[in-house]
């Protein structure tokens, strides 16, 4: 797969955000194989939790069609097979199963069906029309704000059909040792591949206060995202406490963020690792958050907006902080902004340093500007190996920290 600009690239990684998608050795993407048919599907091996991806491209439906000749609102079936990818997974405990399926490029639109597995003749029965599903989703993505599509507890509605509609569908309840068929059709030809998340959906609660730099309790919006940015639930701290609780559903042994937004602070970010997460019994209480005053000349590092070595691809963990900068500039629509890059280079030995700080700050701003941010409000600068945190940096950790961007806010 050829990308014809930087951008586009830093766009698809964007948007995927989970390893292998970029070689740091190669610098080309690793995208696994699929089959277009029932027969040949793909194991998705599940243990706490199943992924696959990111993937070639689905092209055709394969050497059967397995799925064709069906009304064009059918809220089971596709209409027909275009160009479809066959799965197949084991539920290995009782429980809720979720499903995410990210398309690598937006414009793609995934439907899905998932079917309980019968027997050894169930390949054929489809193909004969024997066989209804447990789950669909054929609605029109991005209607609901995303081309993610999948599975939740937050949505009631066990199948949609073509057309207007929510691009999730109710997660599942599966017992042991059962086996599912979950197949993927693309509606369009010429795109992309997709990764597919599958996992146990587990109740999780999630608390704590935000304060002001004069550790006085403030109003402010927290959102609950998953590490590519999705919103998993949203509220506000109350503004005479500060406090606030999340009570919701999340994918075991997955990691997620709590997103702090508020009109006059700069925007910070807290990690909620899955391994606390089991630790404390999906209960993480008590988190102490201080959002500092936006002020016209004053500088703030990003959180977690970091870089691959020797290249302006940001790391996976670097998602969620620059949705979260785009969020802040839609909040203040006067903010204007200098986007700092920087280098993990000791010594200054490394040639064309400077341009890959200027690449990486670059980067920040083509991003921001695709999702509608004037480019009157930004500006970029490189200081290759000027400021780095650790001059002499003695692991990969603060190397990593050297890679990194800054915010100047020029006008507030």
């Amino acid at each position: 797969m050829i990308f014809k600009s930087e951008n586009y690239f830093f766009l698809i990684c964007f948007l995927v955000l989970i390893p292998p998608i970029f070689s740091q050795k190669t610098g080309k993407l690793s995208l696994k194989p699929i089959s277009a048919d029932c027969s040949k599907a793909i194991k998705i091996t599940l243990d706490k939790k199943g992924y696959y991806g990111p993937t070639i491209p689905p092209v055709g439906y394969g050497e059967i069609q397995e799925i064709k000749s069906n009304k064009k609102n059918d809220k089971h079936f596709f209409e027909k097979e275009h160009n479809s990818a066959w799965y197949y997974f084991f539920a290995k405990e009782n429980g809720t199963i979720a499903i995410t399926i990210t398309p690598t490029n937006p414009k793609d639109d995934y439907d899905f069906i998932l079917f309980k597995y019968t027997d050894s003749c169930f390949c054929n029965d489809l193909v004969k029309n024997k066989i209804i599903p447990v789950r669909t989703n054929i609605s029109r993505t991005g209607l609901g704000g995303t081309e993610i599509t999948g599975l939740t507890n937050k949505e009631e509605n066990l199948f949609f059909s073509a057309g207007k509609g929510k691009p999730f569908s109710k997660s599942i309840s599966v017992k042991k040792g059962e086996k599912y068929y979950l197949v993927l059709d693309n509606v369009y030809p010429n795109g992309d591949g997709h990764i597919i998340e599958i996992g146990y959906e587990k109740e999780v609660n999630i608390s704590g206060i935000v304060l002001n730099e004069e550790n006085k309790p403030i109003k402010a919006e927290v959102i609950l995202e998953d590490t590519k940015g999705n919103e998993v639930k949203k509220t506000f701290s109350d503004p005479i406490t500060g406090e606030y609780l999340f009570k919701t559903s999340i994918i075991v042994n997955t990691n997620y963020n709590v997103v702090y937004l508020q009109d006059s602070s700069f925007v910070k970010i807290t990690e909620i690792k899955s391994e606390n997460l089991v630790k404390n019994n999906y209960q993480i209480n008590d988190i102490r958050i201080i959002l500092p005053k936006l002020r016209k000349g004053a500088k703030y590092p990003m959180d977690a907006i970091n870089f691959y070595g020797g290249s302006s691809v940001p790391l996976p963990s670097a998602y969620y902080s620059i949705k979260a900068l785009y969020k802040l500039m839609k909040k203040n629509p006067k903010m204007v902004i200098s986007i700092w890059g920087h280098v993990n280079d000791p010594g200054g030995q490394e040639p064309g340093a400077q341009e890959l700080s200027e690449k990486r700050g670059k980067i920040i701003y083509n991003y921001l500007i695709e999702k509608g941010i004037n480019k009157e409000r930004m500006s970029t600068i490189g200081y290759g190996a000027k400021f780095m945190l650790f001059p002499n940096p003695k692991n990969e950790k603060e190397q990593i920290k050297n890679r990194r961007v800054e915010i100047k806010i020029i006008e507030y």
